[in-house]
């Protein structure tokens, strides 16, 4: 599989995976906007939070698509592809875990805003 492949096959899932997904987030980071004045800190934790989910999810759909492409090119072992999943499976928990943790402090966090 070329990288031109791996990279069509990633985008086409992502869209497939992520588009209603995607529109949320979409909808999260204009009402973001729309309401910085009134709430600057709620809507910097939000657009923070809706960035790590956009970049986590594309990086996860990458990654899904080109390990076994990578695993055939480079003649992986299942064991040794199963440990590329399980460090994929942990950074991707961390960064939604992250995020999830921004979206918690905006709805949470102290509101010192008028």
């Amino acid at each position: 599989m070329t990288m031109t492949q791996i990279l069509l096959a990633a985008f086409t899932a992502y869209f497939s995976d992520y588009f209603v997904v995607g529109m949320i987030w979409l909808v999260g980071a204009i009402l973001s906007i729309v309401y910085w004045r009134r709430h600057p800190k709620v809507s910097r934790l939000t657009l923070i939070a809706i960035a790590i989910f956009l970049v986590e999810s594309l990086l996860s759909t990458y990654a899904m698509i080109y390990m076994p492409a990578m695993s055939r090119e480079r003649g992986l072992t299942n064991v040794q592809l199963s440990l590329y999943y399980l460090l994929y499976t942990i950074v991707a928990s961390l960064m939604q875990a992250v995020a999830w943790g921004f979206i918690l402090a905006a709805i949470f966090g102290r509101r010192d805003e008028p």
